[in-house]
């Protein structure tokens, strides 16, 4: 997703300066989801309900 975002994102009109700042907050976003999904769940013995949180949001993510 990382490769094509930014060209796409020019192609709409965008200026490289935001193309670039898109890629930098996605991958905040990135970074705080990898640290925070494991921390939310470490203390369940069931994690499938984050499992499928997590899974939904980034269904989401695509559809939009």
């Amino acid at each position: 997703m990382i490769a094509w975002l930014p060209s796409y994102a020019q192609e709409l009109g965008w200026s490289t300066q935001d193309s670039g700042e898109l890629i930098g907050m996605m991958t905040i976003f990135q970074v705080i989801g990898a640290v925070a999904a494991p921390a939310l769940s470490a203390g369940r013995l069931d994690r499938r309900p984050w499992l499928f949180l997590l899974s939904l949001f980034s269904w989401l993510d695509f559809v939009d």
